[in-house]
C-alpha cells in the first residue's frame, strides 16, 4: 500500500487549502461560543467552512492516494503480462507432449495431460479444480488424475486450445499471489 508521510500529507493540506479555500488556514469564521472554549471539541471548534473545508483536504489527498495505487496497479499488471509472455515462450520450446496440452479422445471429450511418466505413459485430468502452474520451461499441475495413454498413442493436430495457467504475481511466491492467463495448447489425439 502506497504510505504517505506526515511532511506530506501536511504540505498536501496546505496546498489544497492555499487554492481552493477562501479563508486563511483553521481560522475561526464563527463567533467563540463559551462552550467550546471549557470542553474541546473539534467539530463543534470548526466553523462550518473550516469543516467542510478539512473533509474536502481529506477527499483530495484519498483520490491521491488511490491515482497512485492506481498507478502501481497498472505497473504492475505490465511487469506481470511480461513475465507471462516470457515464461510462455519458455514453454512453447519444448517439443512433443507437454503438460497442459490437451488430448481429444476416441469418444470427442477434451481431456488435458497432467504428467508425463519416465516410461512414456501421459496422465490425464485436468478437471475444473486443477491448477496448471507455468514456471520457467515448464508446467505444473495440482489436482485429480484420470487415465493415461501411451505417449506413442497420441499423434499432434493442427487444432489449438485455449487452457487456464497461473503464475506468482511479479515472480514472488506468496499467498494470494496467483494471477490467471489463458494460453493456447496443441491438441493431440489418441490413434
Amino acid at each position: 500500500m502506497v504510505a504517505f508521510s506526515d511532511k506530506f500529507y501536511w504540505h498536501t493540506i496546505a496546498r489544497v487549502h492555499n487554492h481552493e479555500c477562501n479563508h486563511k488556514p483553521w481560522q475561526r469564521q464563527d463567533k467563540v461560543q463559551p462552550s467550546s472554549l471549557v470542553i474541546p471539541d473539534v467539530r463543534r471548534d470548526l466553523s462550518h467552512t473550516e469543516h467542510n473545508c478539512i473533509l474536502g483536504i481529506n477527499k483530495y489527498v484519498k483520490r491521491l492516494k488511490m491515482e497512485q495505487w492506481k498507478e502501481r496497479i497498472k505497473r504492475i499488471q505490465k511487469e506481470n503480462k511480461e513475465l507471462f509472455n516470457k515464461l510462455k515462450r519458455e514453454y512453447n520450446k519444448i517439443k512433443g507432449v507437454r503438460v497442459g496440452d490437451y488430448v481429444k479422445e476416441k469418444n470427442g471429450n477434451y481431456t488435458r495431460v497432467t504428467y508425463i511418466w519416465p516410461d512414456g505413459q501421459v496422465q490425464t485430468g485436468g478437471h475444473k479444480y486443477g491448477q496448471f502452474f507455468l514456471g520457467k520451461g515448464y508446467i505444473s499441475y495440482s489436482g485429480s488424475l484420470d487415465h493415461g495413454y501411451n505417449i506413442k498413442d497420441l499423434k499432434l493436430t493442427k487444432e489449438k486450445r485455449s487452457g487456464m495457467v497461473w503464475i506468482w504475481r511479479e515472480g514472488m511466491p506468496g499467498a494470494n499471489r496467483g494471477v490467471e492467463y489463458m494460453m493456447k495448447f496443441r491438441v493431440f489425439k489418441v490413434k
